[in-house]
């Protein structure tokens, strides 16, 4: 949910300085969308050890359930 938001940002302004900046934006639209892309192959693994320090770390008894017994 998160990524496709950012991404829809990251679509609205490429959109926003290609009506700013016409002529001179022509021309960098192959490396915007390949930092684009790069942005995004880079913050999901960063996205997904979040949430798992999140949920194993920060909050274990809620999500991660398990059974000690006593002898």
């Amino acid at each position: 949910m998160v990524q496709i938001f950012l991404l829809y940002c990251f679509i609205a302004l490429d959109r926003l300085l290609c009506i700013a900046y016409p002529q001179r934006y022509s021309s960098m639209n192959k490396q915007v969308y390949f930092c684009i892309i790069v942005a995004f192959v880079l913050a999901f693994p960063f996205y997904n050890g979040f949430l798992s320090y999140q949920r194993t770390l920060i909050n274990p008894d809620k999500y991660v359930h398990y059974t000690q017994s006593f002898k």
